[in-house]
């Protein structure tokens, strides 16, 4: 049987919740409840809620480190609702603040695997791979890659 996964199912959202280690890219979001609301919704999987309010919190926010997690989770989001152009605007926003964290390279890899980029989805899935090498989401994004390039290698031969 073939297993199949969704875009949605394989984003990854950073929750307001304490580090578990100093090398992991885990946020405790502080005072802005926007952004810790906004992560919670889209953590149910309510991401037209979780894209607003991660919006409003966005707008006020001064710190980078919440502000790079704030923008993946803004991606993760806009990934839910298939606004994948959106989606990799706010991605490029975290990456640029953070270029270290593997989960915005995996979210943004699902921006571009909805927008059919299939290769540039190959890069930013092996730039994530490089900075954390267990993930096992970034190997659900790497199944779904493949299976979603397994047709057009077909059509080549």
């Amino acid at each position: 049987m073939k297993r199949v996964l969704s875009l949605t199912f394989a984003v990854m959202i950073l929750a307001p919740t304490l580090p578990v280690s100093a090398s992991e890219n885990v946020t405790v979001f502080g005072p802005n409840p926007e952004l810790a609301a906004g992560a919670f919704a889209l953590q149910v999987g309510d991401y037209e809620t979780g894209v607003e309010r991660t919006r409003l919190g966005l707008k006020s926010e001064k710190s980078r480190k919440d502000r790079a997690t704030g923008f993946n989770n803004l991606c993760a989001g806009l990934v839910g609702l298939r606004q994948y152009a959106e989606a990799l605007e706010a991605c490029n926003a975290s990456a640029e603040i953070n270029g270290a964290n593997w989960r915005v390279y995996n979210n943004r890899s699902l921006a571009y695997l909805g927008l059919g980029r299939i290769e540039r989805a190959r890069v930013d899935l092996n730039r994530g791979l490089e900075l954390n090498p267990g993930a096992r989401k970034l190997r659900e994004v790497a199944d779904m890659i493949n299976e979603r390039a397994a047709p057009l290698l077909a059509d080549t031969n």
